[in-house]
């Protein structure tokens, strides 16, 4: 019914085409040729209305200015004059038509008023902002934002495919938006990596292989034209800076055995550029047996050290983008040990520069973690909870002779806490009770100071919190506030009478929610602010008396 009237009203379109109900088909060649011409209509207007469901967005003003670099990746990137912000955990079951969507999508606040009960919000991109990890957010280069989101269209059983991923871009100008490609397997960690003049995504997916799950990292250009692929590693590692650096590890191969060697080979690659062999595990037996490749000058120049008959295996720790720390196991049992090696990357990334940072024993094993944080090589800080030694420490490898083995405590209170992120000289900590807390690095002896009364989501639910202006903005994990971004303003955190005040709102009472919800970064849906009202009063209803 739907096609013959497509059918019919298209035939006036094309010269008035005689048409019939029936079987009836026109049989000489203008008529034919008309009708090829009104087929070709109507797909196109079929596919309109079926693959072209998204609203027409209108340009913002105001969209220039620079991306602060720092917080490009995460929910909220800073851009000119705003913050530009994922609004809350949405519903990735939802209808994810452009236009359609306001909870989880991109919304922006002029960085000035970031926590301000009369802010003016703003949605940006309202369609759902999808994070496949903690370190997944927005990506803004330019005037272009770079994000991810569920698939939208349908499969051939008319089901919505929102399992699969989508990467896409959006023009802040124009307002146009545009697919780069969609991913149908299990998307690990994604990366908008500038190299040039070109944006490229990186991601690093999981799929079946032969009844075995197998990771491979995958690059492609704005266009989804596919200019990289890795497989068969047995580490990775994408820089934390969004410098696009990346460190893989593979089995080397040996042409004479056709097949993988027990040693391993480290790569270097940056995404949108070139790979190269930068270190080798490779063993006097390998050199000794592969001559035609490995038994030459440049090779050899490769080869790590500690790395004897066999072969030595590695793996990445971290890496930083301008620090890489790697440990290296002997193959043999004769040289079974393991060493660290830290690389200043800015200095060459040769064997030359690499710094032997200790053998491993327990003091250096729970220091040099992919947890801790490393402000130099020889500056390092992490949470060791040890019945010797607990809270925040600091650790210098070429301390590991003294007594305290390089550690000195920093902090007592930081023990059983995680270390979140470091910005302007202040070390942020969470808890697994979804408590955040602040400490001044740069004061020796300053207290551990705890942020948020109300816990917060934690990283396997939602991103990284963030500070901006002086604001900690984090997505609270209480019911009532409904999955939305909320802000805390830090400027009295240091007070006594703060600490007393977060006490207090570790019970939570009607007025203290609703000061809470006064701090609302975003906006809520209508359906959310309903139910909000609905929950306020049934759980905290007003105190007759005071009334």
């Amino acid at each position: 019914m739907y096609t013959r009237a497509l059918f019919y009203a298209y035939a006036k379109i094309v010269k008035n085409i005689p048409l019939k109900k029936g079987n009836n088909l026109p049989k000489n060649g203008e008529d034919m040729k008309r009708l090829l011409i009104l087929l070709i209509a109507i797909l196109t207007l079929s596919f309109c209305l079926t693959g072209c469901n998204d609203k027409k967005i209108d340009p913002l003003a105001d969209v220039g200015g620079s991306v602060v670099a720092e917080s490009n990746g995460t929910f909220a990137v800073e851009k000119g004059n705003y913050l530009y912000f994922i609004n809350g955990i949405g519903d990735s079951k939802q209808s994810n038509n452009m236009g359609d969507v306001t909870k989880g999508a991109l919304c922006r606040v002029h960085l000035d008023n970031v926590g301000k009960n009369d802010a003016k919000f703003e949605v940006v991109i309202p369609k759902l902002m999808t994070v496949g990890s903690a370190s997944n957010g927005v990506f803004v280069y330019g005037d272009t934002v770079y994000y991810a989101t569920p698939y939208s269209e349908k499969d051939k059983t008319g089901a919505v495919r929102n399992d699969y991923t989508e990467f896409r871009y959006f023009d802040l100008k124009t307002a146009n938006s545009k697919s780069i490609c969609y991913e149908t397997n299990s998307v690990n960690a994604y990366y908008f990596v500038q190299n040039g003049n070109s944006v490229y995504l990186a991601y690093e997916y999981t799929t079946t292989v032969e009844d075995a799950e197998k990771k491979f990292f995958r690059v492609l250009n704005s266009k989804g034209e596919e200019v990289k692929k890795i497989e068969n590693y047995t580490g990775l590692s994408v820089a934390t800076d969004n410098s696009g650096k990346v460190f893989f590890v593979k089995k080397a191969f040996s042409k004479d055995l056709d097949q993988e060697e027990a040693f391993s080979e480290v790569y270097s690659y940056d995404i949108g550029g070139s790979e190269q062999l930068v270190f080798s595990g490779c063993g006097t037996n390998g050199l000794t047996r592969d001559k035609a490749d490995r038994d030459t000058a440049e090779y050899k120049a490769k080869i790590l050290k500690y790395s004897d008959f066999s072969g030595a295996t590695v793996s990445i720790i971290k890496n930083t983008g301008s620090i890489l720390v790697m440990k290296v196991t002997g193959v043999d049992s004769i040289y079974s040990g393991s060493y660290y090696f830290g690389l200043n990357i800015s200095d060459g990334i040769t064997v030359a520069n690499l710094k032997e940072m200790g053998r491993s024993n327990t003091y250096i094993d729970n220091a040099l973690t992919a947890t801790a944080y490393y402000k130099s090589l020889n500056e390092i800080y992490y949470v060791e909870n040890t019945d010797y030694l607990k809270g925040l420490v600091k650790f210098d490898y070429n301390k590991l002779a003294d007594a305290t083995h390089g550690r000195q405590l920093v902090n007592k209170d930081a023990a059983e806490k995680n270390i979140a992120f470091v910005k302007d000289g202040y070390m942020y900590f969470s808890s697994t009770a979804g408590s955040y807390y602040r400490l001044n690095l740069e004061t020796a002896g300053a207290e551990l100071r705890q942020i948020n009364g109300v816990p917060a989501k934690s990283t396997t639910d939602w991103l990284l919190p963030r500070v901006v202006n002086d604001k900690f903005i984090c997505v609270l994990s209480d019911a009532i506030f409904g999955s939305y971004v909320y802000s805390i303003d830090m400027k009295d955190i240091e007070t006594e009478e703060y600490k007393e005040n977060l006490e207090k709102l570790s019970t939570l009472d009607r007025e203290k929610v609703l000061a809470v919800n006064g701090a609302l970064v975003g906006i809520k849906t209508e359906a959310d602010k309903t139910s909000f009202s609905e929950k306020l009063d049934k759980d905290y209803p007003i105190d007759e008396d005071e009334e």
